[in-house]
């Protein structure tokens, strides 16, 4: 019973210690003086009759105001920063919630005469929106990645002070087009035999490279879409190209062994009385086991150059391999000597190889994963 009281008696301790320090008067000593305001107001609500908060608004007020247009007419001062609209904005709002918190109290109302900042709030709106507008125009012209780019964040900041001005948003589709790094994939180019086991591996590719790099502003495209969409000048090509590969070079093995298993009950045998005497021995047999394996391995070359000046950028090799096996067993003599696997093995048949394009798509998949990881991570930079 003592420690709940001793719990209950903090926790009241804790709550008055709170309370004193978010008192209009304490915040109003400390010189936070937009929240004085807005806690005296809160307080004449419930106790318009509260001297204290009743003081506290009176000489509370007019330095919150004070200091909130101090503020803006330093920020306006601050040629260089762009970004000093938000401040400004952010102070009237202030202003225009302190007199909107007044109105809402009649005992506050009686106290001071708030004054609001509408107009001089969507005239701040206006200027920030005209020099973002500014800087994004200045940036999208260039016509270049990095500065179109930087017009979108410019574009955006715009929206957040006059939404839909001007043709904002009809410049940022073109700061989103001039954004975006065009990449042109040229397919690897093999025999006749593998090409379309090679287009297979180069259709899947772009397939991901799309779907991932998209999130990234970079647009991939084959040679042929890039001629649909009239590509004329893309910023990089990335080559593919299988230098060196091999499919389906076998090598069959066989080994041979002998089996055995003791305690064998091979037959039953019978006393004089007629009585069955189970009979045990070894049995033995010979198991030969053969195994083909097909491997099938090749590397694939990534080159990325930039269009413009066909200087490479950078270049990276990536190495693949597959082993197709097929294993199966002959055996003499007693199969009851054999343990389960070398039975299933007996009951297999040599199997038929899949196609040479199947093995040539097997020793991609790790090419594939690795490319692709590659590509997105070397894109993520830009």
């Amino acid at each position: 019973m003592k420690r709940i009281f001793t719990i209950v008696f903090t926790f009241l301790m804790l709550a008055v210690v709170l309370t004193n320090c978010t008192s209009p008067q304490s915040l109003y000593k400390k010189g936070n003086y937009y929240q004085a305001v807005v806690s005296a107001v809160k307080k004449l609500r419930s106790k318009p009759d509260n001297i204290a908060a009743q003081d506290v608004l009176k000489q509370a007020y007019p330095l919150a105001q004070d200091i909130e247009l101090r503020v803006i007419n330093n920020k306006k001062t601050e040629t260089t920063n762009p970004n000093r609209h938000y401040d400004i904005v952010e102070r009237y709002d202030n202003l225009n919630n302190l007199a909107s918190e007044i109105y809402r109290s009649p005992a506050a109302l009686q106290l001071v005469q708030p004054r609001e900042y509408a107009a001089e709030l969507q005239a701040a709106k206006q200027v920030g929106a005209e020099e973002f507008y500014r800087l994004g125009m200045n940036a999208l012209n260039t016509r270049d990645v990095q500065q179109a780019r930087l017009s979108l964040d410019y574009f955006k900041k715009v929206q957040d002070f006059v939404p839909n001005y001007k043709d904002v948003a009809q410049r940022t589709q073109q700061a989103v087009f001039y954004s975006t790094l065009r990449v042109v994939v040229q397919k690897p180019l093999t025999n006749r035999a593998y090409q379309l086991s090679a287009d297979f591996f180069f259709d899947n590719l772009m397939a991901e490279l799309r779907r991932r790099g998209s999130r990234q502003l970079v647009e991939f495209y084959s040679e042929n879409e890039a001629k649909l969409a009239n590509i004329t000048e893309p910023h990089q090509f990335i080559t593919l190209d299988f230098p060196d590969f091999t499919v389906g070079n076998a090598r069959e093995t066989s080994s041979e062994i002998e089996c055995k298993r003791d305690s064998v009950h091979v037959a039953d045998a019978y006393d004089k009385d007629g009585n069955k005497i189970p009979a045990y021995a070894t049995v033995r047999a010979k198991l030969r086991t053969f195994r083909l394996e097909l491997l099938s391995q090749g590397i694939l070359n990534v080159l990325v150059t930039d269009a413009a000046t066909n200087k490479p950028l950078a270049q990276q090799k990536f190495a693949g391999q597959y082993v197709w096996t097929s294993e199966w067993a002959t055996f003499s003599g007693d199969d009851r000597a054999l343990n389960d696997n070398q039975k299933r093995l007996t009951q297999r048949q040599r199997e038929v190889p899949p196609p040479p394009q199947d093995l040539f798509v097997e020793f991609t998949k790790p090419i594939y994963t690795q490319t692709v990881n590659y590509l997105i991570n070397y894109y993520s930079k830009y």
